[in-house]
């Protein structure tokens, strides 16, 4: 049991580490203006109006490869057997928590719905053992 609980607990973690990465490579590349915090929730929702289409693709990149890492970890980390249902909970966990900082943030509501339709499949695709030659 305390090993399914370490496959979501490193699921997770894994998870926000990318989407974090990916996140800053996009405020990297299409930086706020001059005297906007990104504390001050008037003025992320400002800037998440000026942005690009091509910095929510960078975010949504992040957010595949994000559940893909949390499927392949999760997997890895407990039983053929029981891989299934952690990455599956974890990956639930994973999307309920980054939509409702999407809503939160004021993302527009495509970003939420390709937030809801990425990472699960994802990391349910990570899961599947590869074929191996004969």
């Amino acid at each position: 049991m305390p090993k399914s609980y370490l496959a979501v607990a490193s699921g997770l973690a894994v998870s926000f580490a990318v989407f974090g990465v990916f996140h800053l490579i996009s405020l990297l590349l299409f930086p706020m203006a001059d005297g906007s915090s990104l504390f001050v929730v008037a003025d992320v929702r400002s800037w998440l109006i000026s942005l690009p289409f091509s910095a929510y693709l960078i975010v949504l990149a992040g957010y595949a490869l994000g559940g893909l890492s949390t499927g392949i970890l999760c997997s890895r980390l407990v039983s053929a057997s029981a891989s299934l249902g952690i990455v599956l909970i974890t990956s639930i966990a994973v999307t309920s928590l980054t939509a409702i900082k999407a809503v939160i943030v004021g993302e527009p509501i495509w970003m939420v719905v390709a937030t809801l339709i990425l990472i699960i499949p994802f990391s349910l695709l990570a899961t599947q053992p590869a074929e191996t030659a004969s």
